[in-house]
């Protein structure tokens, strides 16, 4: 094999270790998330800038 051809599997190994090392770790965690559902805050979601306008006729 020429310098060339080493090289680039040399790239591909190292996407290829980088890629599954990001992937396959999830597969082996048991978390169990025990939050309850978030529920409406109450708070106005206008944007601070517009001011509504109320017909005082």
């Amino acid at each position: 094999m020429n310098k060339k051809k080493i090289i680039i599997l040399i790239i591909i190994a190292v996407a290829a270790i980088s890629i599954g090392l990001y992937t396959i770790p999830p597969l082996f965690t048991n978390t169990v998330v025990d939050e309850p559902i978030p529920t409406a805050s109450g708070m106005n979601l206008a944007s601070p800038g517009i001011q509504l306008i109320s017909n005082r006729y």
